[in-house]
């Protein structure tokens, strides 16, 4: 029996999630690198209307990523190979991700970690500065 009945979402709901309290309360740690990400969409020269991060659409690589890692040796930690779109992040490293909502839309991200905290989140109407 599913634990949930699916069904369509009429509307989204701004909530403040920084208001949410932590069943236990830890200190945030120390940020070994930012990465910023502009979340916006664009029509295509082929009329498609696609997402992108940082102006970039997202396309597959043609060697899958565990490939390269296995393959590239001491290069497997040079960001080329993977595109120029892509991130490589030191074992156990702490990132900050800020996203940026650079569309007139309100669009949910599902950002899977280990653990993330939602430190700022701006209710205002510029584009660029929501989340």
């Amino acid at each position: 029996m599913p634990l949930t009945k699916p069904s369509f979402v009429d509307a989204y709901h701004d909530m403040n999630d920084t208001s949410l309290v932590p069943v236990v309360v830890q200190p945030m740690l120390l940020v070994d690198r930012t990465i910023e990400l502009e979340v916006s969409f664009d029509t295509m020269t082929d009329g498609t209307n696609r997402a992108m991060f940082n102006q970039v659409s997202y396309l597959p690589p043609l060697v899958p990523t565990v490939l390269s890692v296995l393959t590239l040796g001491p290069n497997a930690t040079d960001a080329t190979p993977y595109g120029y779109s892509g991130f490589v992040l030191d074992h156990l490293s702490t990132v900050q991700i800020i996203l940026k909502n650079g569309d007139i839309g309100n669009h949910p991200l599902y950002v899977s970690t280990l653990v993330h905290y939602c430190c700022v989140k701006p209710f205002d109407s510029q584009p660029s500065s929501r989340p």
